[in-house]
């Protein structure tokens, strides 16, 4: 499964049966079974309608929004979203603070080191 990135502006994302397409204007752009997408990122100008987010949410895929500058707007998320563990896994490293400041290290030294 993938996260699929949208970010071609004016795009416009639908149902098909059981498939999204991504169009703009006349022109279907990709077109991808549901069952392949495990989560979906709308970054600028990206429309989609009400019928292709009942699918995603549906089958527990979540919808992120960002600006076109890549600014995190929100999230519309599946009641069962397939990333509850993966939330539970962040929120357990943030807890552990030792955890934190390894990864604030490691990053760190990696931007150092490029």
């Amino acid at each position: 499964m993938a996260v699929l990135y949208i970010k071609e502006q004016g795009a416009m994302i639908q149902k098909l049966g059981e498939r999204i397409l991504v169009k703009k204007g006349n022109e279907t752009l990709l077109e991808l079974p549901v069952l392949h997408i495990e989560n979906m990122a709308l970054i600028g100008n990206v429309q989609i309608t009400a019928q292709a987010l009942h699918m995603l949410m549906e089958r527990g895929v979540d919808v992120s929004y960002f600006s076109y500058s890549g600014k995190y707007l929100g999230q519309t998320a599946a009641d069962a979203s397939k990333n509850i563990f993966l939330r539970f896994e962040q929120y357990s490293f943030y807890l552990d603070i030792e955890r934190r400041m390894e990864m604030a290290r490691r990053i760190v030294a990696n931007k150092i080191n490029n």
